[in-house]
This record gives C-alpha cells, sequence and structure tokens, in this order.
C-alpha cells in the first residue's frame, strides 16, 4: 500500500512540499510489531524504515547471541544510516522495542533520493551526525551513571517519541535495553514510582512527573536533546 497520508515522522515532516510528493510515491506504509526484527545483524540492506509511531532499537549483537542497546530510532529518524555510509550488509539488529508504523522504503530509491532531492539528502546526513551523537554519548553514560539516572533518561527518551504518556515496556525490556539483570532494572522502577514520576502497570509504564524524572536523569538527556534539536529543529515540535 502507498502512503497517502502526511507522515509522522519529523524527517519527512521538514522536506519541501515538491520533495516529499516525489518522495512519497516510494514510500510504502507498514505496522512495526513489538519484539520484530525488522533488520537482522549480517542481513543484506534492502529496506529503510522511517517511523511514525514506535521506536527502533540499534542493537549490537555478540557472538553467543547476547545484545546491547546502542540507539533509539523513533519519529525523529530514520534507519538508513549504515546504508548512507556505503554499507551493503548490516553489523547491528534493528528490533522493533515500541509498536507503532512507519514508512518505509527500497535501498535502490533510498539511494537514488540522496542523488535527486538535495534537502532529503543533507537531512539524512544531519540525522547521521545525531545518531552517532547519542551512540557515543550512550556509550559514556552507561559507564559515569548510575541506573537509576540511565533508566530516567530512557524513559525521557521514549517519551519524546510518544505521543500520551503510556509507554508500552516490560521490564524485561528495559532490563535488556540496560543491560542489567531484572531485579536492578525492578529496584530503579520502584525508586522512581515511590518518588511519583512513573507508575508501573502490567505490560506498560506511564509517566506521571515529567519534570520530575528530568530531576532524576542525568544531563545526557538534555544533552542528546538539545544537540538534536541543534541540527533538526523540527525534532521537537511546539
Amino acid at each position: 500500500m502507498r502512503s497517502t497520508r502526511e507522515p509522522h515522522n519529523r524527517l519527512l515532516l521538514a522536506l519541501p512540499r515538491r520533495e516529499y510528493d516525489d518522495l512519497r510515491l516510494d514510500l510504502e506504509t507498514v505496522e512495526t510489531r513489538y519484539r520484530e526484527v525488522l533488520v537482522d545483524d549480517e542481513d543484506t540492506l534492502e529496506r529503510i524504515y522511517f517511523p511514525n509511531r514506535g521506536v527502533i532499537s540499534v542493537l549490537g549483537v555478540y557472538s553467543d547471541g547476547a545484545t546491547c542497546e546502542m540507539a533509539t530510532v523513533g519519529r525523529e529518524g530514520m534507519t538508513g544510516f549504515q546504508e548512507i555510509l556505503g554499507a551493503r550488509v548490516s553489523t547491528v539488529r534493528l528490533l522493533t522495542q515500541i509498536e507503532g508504523n512507519a514508512v518505509r522504503m527500497t535501498r535502490k530509491k533510498f539511494d537514488a533520493a540522496l542523488v535527486k532531492f538535495p534537502t532529503f539528502r543533507k537531512l539524512m546526513n544531519l540525522y547521521l551526525q545525531v545518531l552517532l551523537d547519542q551512540v557515543m554519548l550512550s556509550g559514556a553514560c552507561n559507564t559515569a551513571h548510575s541506573v537509576k539516572q540511565r533508566l530516567a533518561r530512557w524513559l525521557l527518551m521514549m517519551l519524546d517519541r510518544q505521543d500520551g504518556n503510556e509507554l508500552g515496556i516490560t521490564q524485561d525490556l528495559i532490563a535488556e535495553m540496560l543491560s542489567v539483570h531484572r531485579p536492578t532494572a525492578t529496584k530503579a522502577l520502584r525508586i522512581l514510582q515511590r518518588a511519583g514520576h512513573i507508575q508501573v502497570r502490567r505490560g506498560g509504564i506511564e509517566i506521571k512527573d515529567r519534570e520530575g524524572l528530568m530531576t532524576v536523569s542525568c544531563e545526557c538527556y538534555q544533552l542528546n536533546r538539545a544537540r538534536t534539536a541543534a541540527r533538526l529543529p523540527k525534532t521537537y515540535p511546539g
């Protein structure tokens, strides 16, 4: 099915109308289901996803099957960072972390659009810088800050990609994404809940006090948000 609706993806919304009208003919709307592997490690790179709703995790995969989250992609971005750098085979796993929907295009069409549309090419390159910033900041954060601080940062980043205050995520997923054991994640969640910042429910978490959560989070959240907004001003509308 070809995309006929206005996108919610911020990169596509930032395109000049003429470029988007030409590009939309190559976009297909798809559902992104919870825990769905969109691209696996060592897969041939064939499609690029632009999330409208939901969040995609960029996971490093180890030889024993263990994974580590390196970055997340929501409606502010896209998954074509490897293609921009000329890769033909993926070195990461792209996993749907929060379900939603996206528009996607083939690698061939994506490569053609980079050549044909100047603003599209500029936006993709700017997003590549944003993603690299996120990866580097995440690596530093994992070393320097407590689980509670990292959890608050992670929840705020998820909230930025959603409409409303409900996050459809489990404690098992949080533990996996933070690379900690589940009891450690559960303890950090209880601390945030006792402070009134969140409410943990079966199969999800409600953010009750965003401002309070920001006081708990390390500075990495604000730094990442500021760097993203500086390069891509339409990421955080309103």
